[in-house]
């Protein structure tokens, strides 16, 4: 006969289990109180501001340490295709004045910049008695960016002016010395009243051959250059064979050019900007 006091305890711990499992399973599955509720969301709620402000600081850091390192490295690859393009409209030039092609044109592209005419400049070559062999006046070209950096082109050189002062790209063609002194001076002027073009365009750059004057002597020739960068025109003229060369008097240059003949040459080109 099975023992009662057995079979009563198991009943009493199955029911005493049973029922643990069934408050248990309703206290976890009870509705949650207003409290309750209003806590979790606050929770859901801070949790979104924390992430939206890692996103914020992280966007804002990145902008603050990126952005000025992604605008430098624009502005000088813009100032390196301006100093490309002013490069090419020298070899240009030079295809009218020294191999006589009548007329050539080529396109700068534009990226917020301007390019334009610039001051006038001025080439005087007299003999060695003084007397004027040739006296020619005219504009260079200007690129300039929006940041202020002007790359310019004057008598086949190109220039880049920035705060810092003035680099030579490309050295100009004005002289070849020697025994015998050769001076070009590629008179460049605007063909048309349009002296200046701004904006996101490419600018057609046309070139007309116009007259040339040639000009000879016997000895020494003095070559006078009067610009608004005279210390870059006197470091180029006195690195030539046989010139002397005095200090820059304001803005003019004069160097003597030691030779046996000198000849001068004046070639009238017409730039339009179109």
């Amino acid at each position: 006969m099975p023992d009662r006091r057995i079979s009563g305890w198991w009943n009493r711990r199955w029911i005493s289990g049973w029922w643990n499992r069934r408050w248990i399973s309703g206290w976890w599955n009870r509705p949650q109180t207003t409290t309750e509720r209003e806590a979790r969301a606050v929770s859901e709620v801070v949790s979104f501001v924390l992430v939206f402000a890692l996103v914020i600081s992280t966007v804002a850091f990145v902008y603050a340490l990126g952005y000025p390192a992604l605008v430098t490295v624009q502005d000088a690859e813009r100032v390196n295709n301006a100093e490309r393009a002013m490069t090419t409209l020298a070899d240009t030039v030079s295809e009218v004045t020294v191999r006589g092609a009548p007329s050539r044109a080529t396109e700068i592209k534009l990226s917020e910049s301007s390019l334009s005419f610039g001051p006038p400049m001025t080439v005087n070559v007299s003999d060695e008695n003084g007397t004027l062999l040739a006296q020619s006046t005219f504009r260079p070209v200007v690129y300039e960016s929006a940041e202020g950096t002007r790359v310019s082109y004057a008598a086949g050189g190109v220039f880049r002016e920035q705060s810092d002062g003035v680099v030579v790209v490309r050295d100009p063609d004005l002289v070849v010395s020697g025994s015998e002194t050769v001076i070009l001076v590629p008179e460049t002027t605007p063909a048309t009243k349009t002296d200046a073009i701004v904006g996101q365009t490419g600018v057609l750059v046309r070139l007309e051959r116009g007259n040339t004057t040639t000009v000879t002597t016997d000895g020494n020739v003095t070559v006078e250059v009067t610009s608004s960068h005279p210390d870059t025109w006197y470091e180029y003229l006195d690195s030539q064979a046989g010139a002397t060369c005095s200090p820059p008097t304001g803005e003019t240059v004069t160097c003597t050019f030691d030779a046996n003949r000198a000849s001068v040459t004046v070639v009238d080109v017409a730039v339009e900007l179109e």
